[in-house]
């Protein structure tokens, strides 16, 4: 994926896709090692409120507080009622194989992140990596979110939480 240029918008409706795919895949899968203390859990997010002092007075700092004051009084409690199972947990430019014409996603990297969390987290991660450098991003969201819905659905109450998620997986980065 990072080699790939551009990223056009049929490769992330192909990245949503292979991760709905993916999180449908595992939808009755369970393992107690998948429930574990992972700082890449974006359930478990609030470790960087300890961080923050080390960003500079500024604009940025401001940003990242914001970002984790919602997450911390509105989308953490709407995380428990959502959708959860094992998930990827780490579609990043590295991570990501993309087929030798640059068209679709051929297969994915490093499932050293795996972890049992909310479900929405996933195309949530793959969007906060995947918009950096597009033109217009928010078009790129949707279609990478609209290939994931295709192949898992995604609910209102869980598209209520994914613009928050992205934030703070950008946060967390």
């Amino acid at each position: 994926w990072a080699h790939v240029h551009p990223h056009g918008m049929d490769l992330l409706a192909s990245l949503g896709a292979a991760l709905g795919a993916l999180d449908r895949g595992l939808a009755d899968f369970d393992a107690p090692q998948a429930r574990r203390s992972l700082k890449w859990d974006l359930r478990q997010a609030g470790w960087i409120r300890a961080f923050i002092n080390h960003i500079p007075e500024g604009p940025r700092r401001a940003l990242v507080t914001r970002c984790l004051d919602d997450f911390e009084a509105r989308v953490l409690p709407a995380l428990e009622a959502l959708p959860h199972g094992v998930i990827y947990n780490d579609a990043n430019d590295y991570n990501i194989i993309v087929s030798e014409d640059g068209a679709r996603v051929a297969g994915l990297i490093d499932f050293g992140d795996m972890c049992h969390t909310a479900r929405i987290a996933e195309p949530a991660i793959a969007a906060a990596y995947a918009a950096m450098g597009l033109r217009d991003p928010v078009a790129g969201i949707a279609r990478l979110i609209g290939g994931y819905h295709a192949a898992c659905p995604v609910s209102e109450a869980e598209l209520d939480v994914l613009h928050a998620l992205i934030l703070l997986r950008l946060c967390v980065s």
